[in-house]
C-alpha cells in the first residue's frame, strides 16, 4: 500500500518486489477495513498533511501481515491548515521540552513489536 502516490511512480518501481498493485483512493486517517494484509506500507510525505496521523499511527499495524514493513517519510511540515495541534505528532513543546516527531512515532511502535524491526534514515522510519 502506497500512501499518497500521486501519480504512482513509486508504487510501479515497488511492484516489481511485489504480486500484486492496486490503485484506491482511501482517507488514511479513516479508511475502511477492507485494507489489510499488506507486506509493504509506504507513507511517503503525506503523514503531515493528514487530519488525523495519530489515530492513523495507532491503528496502521492492524493492516500489515507479520514480518512486513511499515516505511514512514516525512518532514513533519506540519500545518493547522491540515492537521489541528492536537493531532500532530512532534513538532511542540511539552513542558517547556521539545517533543521531536520521531519520538512520538516510536510510541506506536510497541504495536508492531516483537515480530517488526525498527530503522531510522534521516527523516524515514522504516519499521
Amino acid at each position: 500500500m502506497d500512501l499518497g502516490c500521486r501519480t504512482g511512480r513509486t508504487t510501479w518501481e515497488l511492484a516489481k518486489d511485489f504480486d500484486k498493485v492496486t490503485f484506491l483512493q482511501s482517507d488514511p486517517s479513516n479508511m475502511k477495513s477492507v485494507f489489510v494484509g499488506y507486506d509493504l506500507i509506504l507513507v511517503n510525505d503525506i503523514l503531515d498533511q493528514m487530519y488525523n496521523p495519530r489515530h492513523f499511527l495507532s491503528t496502521i499495524h492492524e493492516r500489515i501481515n507479520p514480518n512486513g514493513r511499515l516505511v514512514i517519510a516525512t518532514g513533519f511540515d506540519w500545518s493547522e491548515e491540515y492537521t489541528v495541534r492536537e493531532n500532530q505528532v512532534g513538532g511542540y513543546r511539552c513542558s517547556g521540552e521539545q517533543i521531536w516527531g520521531e519520538e512520538e512515532i516510536l510510541i506506536f511502535t510497541n504495536h508492531f513489536l516483537p515480530y517488526y524491526h525498527i530503522y531510522h534514515i534521516f527523516n524515514a522510519l522504516i519499521v
